[in-house]
């Protein structure tokens, strides 16, 4: 890297693919480089919206052609490095990739750069000693890093290891089994190797952090091939880690079957392959089989420089299949419509808050009446699809989906704790119940990954759309002709507004809004049984379960185990639910914090007794957090005063010592659930 006080230039071609992508992000956001460099993004179409995004992350983005030597020239002028990548599979055609990586590579000389990158493969033909003729996607890369080396170019050649994306798409699916019953799919990897081949695990986000090892080690890697992996794991290990990551969905089945090269032609062409591509993909096989992915070299000489640990790739070997990039944590997030993120053309937006910290995580879009239309169409168009799609079709899309999910269940956990408070292990049992149904309704970001899995499952552009918004959005969603059926998880008045307005336009509508539940114990249930089921469920999600009890009624003796409810209580440890040992983070805004302390204050001064006072702030590490501790009211009223109408984000029990008449619990202002405690009937 060139010395001074201003910032050097990296040109990175491919900057909104996989790739390039990663790398663009890595010297964007990474402490130690985005201050010694500037991001030069070279895209195809600057007004494409992952090209937007990278301008609005402080990259500078230009527009640049592999087939116009002269935009590339452009491009690379006055950058100190550049990362060239090329993509095979976008023409399926070895000569057109070729000249293109040329093109990067005069381009590179003209304008001077001083490092630059290739992203390169093995010269199969040379690894084989020319019996595998046809991995053309690997010898198109080849040729030209023969091409650079012969034009003087200061350059270094990074070689990415196995796409571990590839395995779940392309190698490891549901499969009937050998009696071909198709009720009865396992999960099968189906590969003309052995069980023992090894390859080396490779993700896509982890390239940014060879390339940065690259840079940051010029002078010693200038000529020399750097292997892009972070482990070789065999065939076998990868079944194993896939079952162990998912042991609902392929923990009993999951299997390795090895087919001969025969077999396997017949699979490729049977799902419609062109023969260039059966060929190419066969002896694939059998370079991972006879050769070795490397010819198998040892990674040790590369990742000696590598200074950041590589949790992506580790993750994709452990789960053993597609690792898809989340949802960007940006300044504004899009909505999602016709299977791509679009930037909204709002004229407000509101602030998504860190619960904790109040830090501003992202802003979502208040969409207009335009935005909720287009995405009423999107549906409208894929409901002629997806209804006509064969059962099985469908059915393999979901089980994908709800892999794809589990596969990502702590990101999008992490995510729900991020934007609701909540703490990580009740975040990844709400993903967990989610997996079940294969829906959410969740935080924003974390209903944008759901997003990125429906499209990388195959699903048809418009089976899901997102439209971020507030009760304005609600109302329009009721009023738009093309929907028939509105369900609403919201506040009371949200849920008035919206059975107003669908039962005026003759919709059907589900509205779950505020609740009123209750729990009676009885006195013959287990205590400790009882007391944990409330005390986990009551507080639990940070205050934000509709089905929790916010009543507990105590029948008989069981009013002794007030003042143990109470203890139980008080031992929960509140505090930011991304720690361990935290059992309740902070409710979600501090308009419900100010809800919470007014309802507790209406029951003090209707008679009730403060058992519990959770009202001062509970976490002193993050002040700002809106805090409210576990906290316990003994009431007993004759009447739903204005105190009991408890909101599902009130965290707070309000016990009585004796049993409510039945038409008074059934009188209140609305019941999702109920429970009994009791031991015999």
């Amino acid at each position: 890297m060139l010395e001074g006080s201003f910032r050097n230039i990296i040109t990175v071609f491919g900057a909104t693919g996989r790739q390039g992508g990663a790398v663009a992000s890595t010297f964007l956001h990474d402490p130690k480089l985005k201050d010694e460099w500037v991001v030069r993004a070279a895209v195809r179409n600057v007004s494409k919206e992952s090209a937007k995004q990278l301008a609005e992350q402080g990259a500078e983005v230009v527009a640049a052609n592999l087939d116009d030597k002269a935009s590339l020239v452009r491009a690379m002028t006055g950058a100190y490095a550049a990362f060239g990548v090329t993509n095979y599979w976008e023409k399926v055609n070895m000569q057109y990739e070729i000249q293109q990586g040329k093109n990067l590579a005069d381009a590179a000389k003209e304008a001077g750069v001083q490092h630059y990158i290739w992203s390169s493969l093995d010269d199969v033909k040379k690894i084989s000693k020319g019996k595998l003729q046809k991995v053309y996607h690997f010898d198109s890369k080849a040729e030209v890093e023969d091409y650079v080396r012969t034009l003087g170019i200061p350059a270094t050649f990074f070689l990415a290891g196995f796409y571990m994306s590839n395995i779940p798409e392309d190698l490891f699916k549901p499969m009937p089994t050998a009696d071909g019953n198709n009720s009865s799919l396992v999960w099968t990897f189906k590969i003309p190797c052995a069980a023992s081949t090894p390859i080396p695990t490779f993700d896509t986000r982890d390239t940014g952090k060879y390339v940065k090892a690259i840079v940051r080690n010029r002078d010693v890697l200038l000529g020399k091939r750097f292997l892009g992996a972070n482990a070789y794991i065999t065939v076998q290990e990868m079944v194993d880690a896939f079952a162990r990551a998912f042991p609902e969905e392929a923990g009993k089945t999951a299997r390795f079957l090895q087919v001969s090269d025969e077999v396997y032609r017949a699979s490729l062409r049977s799902q419609g392959s062109p023969e260039f591509i059966v060929d190419e993909l066969a002896e694939m096989g059998r370079l991972l089989d006879e050769y070795g992915y490397f010819g198998g070299e040892p990674l040790e000489e590369s990742l000696k420089y590598v200074e950041d640990p590589l949790p992506y790739a580790a993750m994709s070997s452990e789960m053993g299949g597609r690792v898809p990039h989340g949802p960007p944590r940006t300044e504004f997030t899009g909505n999602f419509i016709d299977n791509a993120f679009v930037l909204s053309n709002a004229e407000r937006w509101l602030l998504v808050l860190d619960p904790c910290t109040k830090a501003v995580l992202t802003r979502v879009p208040k969409s207009n009446p335009d935005e909720v239309r287009q995405a009423v169409d999107s549906c409208v168009a894929a409901f002629s699809i997806w209804s006509i799609t064969n059962k099985g079709e469908r059915q393999d899309r979901l089980l994908l989906l709800s892999s794809l999910i589990r596969m990502h269940e702590a990101e999008i956990a992490s995510t729900i704790v991020d934007e609701s408070g909540r703490t990580f292990p009740d975040a990844l049992s709400e993903v967990r119940r989610g997996i079940d149904m294969v829906k959410f309704a969740a935080t924003p970001t974390a209903s944008l990954w759901i997003a990125i899995l429906v499209q990388n499952a195959g699903f048809p552009p418009g089976c899901l759309n997102i439209v971020h918004g507030d009760g304005e959005v609600a109302r329009w969603i009721a009023k738009e002709p093309g929907i028939q059926a509105v369900s609403v998880v919201g506040s009371e008045t949200t849920g008035d507004a919206l059975w107003t307005e669908s039962c005026l336009h003759r919709k059907r509508i589900q509205a779950n809004v505020s609740s009123y539940n209750h729990a009676v114990i009885m006195p013959d249930s287990p205590k400790d049984f009882a007391i944990n089921a409330v005390i986990e469920s009551t507080f639990g999600a940070a205050g934000q379960r509709c089905t929790a009890p916010r009543i507990a009624v105590l029948v008989g003796s069981a009013c002794e185990w007030i003042e143990a409810m109470v203890a139980r209580a008080s031992r929960l440890v509140v505090g930011d639910g991304r720690e361990t040992k935290v059992d309740l983070g902070p409710v979600i805004t501090a308009s419900a914090k100010t809800k919470i302390l007014a309802q507790i204050e209406d029951a003090l001064r209707e008679g009730a007794h403060l058992e519990l006072d959770g009202r001062q702030n509970a976490c002193t590490t993050n002040p700002k957090g809106s805090w409210v501790a576990p906290t316990a009211v003994q009431y007993l009223p004759t009447r739903y005063s204005s105190a009991c109408r408890v909101q599902f984000y009130f965290q707070q029990v309000i016990f009585s010592r004796r049993l409510i008449s039945m038409e008074l619990m059934q009188s209140g202002p609305s019941h999702l659930s109920g429970i009994i405690q009791i031991s015999k009937l």
